[in-house]
C-alpha cells in the first residue's frame, strides 16, 4: 500500500492529493490519510505542499493542512 501512496504522491494534481486526504478521513482510512499526508510533506517540496495545504484549507481540513505544513517545517 505505501508504493501506491508513492505513486500517487507523484501523479496527482494538488486538488486531487486534498480530495484524496479528505475522502480517506471520510471513510474513516485514518492510517493511510496519516501515510498520506506524512509521505507527501517528506517527499514533495514547499511549493507543492503550501498548494496542497490551501486546497485542505479550503475543504474544510485544517487540522490536516497544519499536520503537512509542519511536516515540511521540520525537514
Amino acid at each position: 500500500m505505501l508504493s501506491l501512496l508513492h505513486h500517487t504522491v507523484r501523479t496527482l494534481s494538488h486538488a486531487e492529493i486534498a480530495s484524496l486526504m479528505c475522502l480517506l478521513r471520510h471513510q474513516q482510512e485514518r492510517e493511510l490519510a496519516d501515510n498520506l499526508i506524512h509521505i507527501y510533506g517528506r517527499d514533495q517540496s514547499h511549493q507543492d505542499v503550501i498548494q496542497v495545504a490551501l486546497h485542505l484549507h479550503e475543504r474544510g481540513a485544517p487540522d490536516d493542512a497544519g499536520t503537512l505544513l509542519r511536516i515540511r517545517a521540520t525537514l
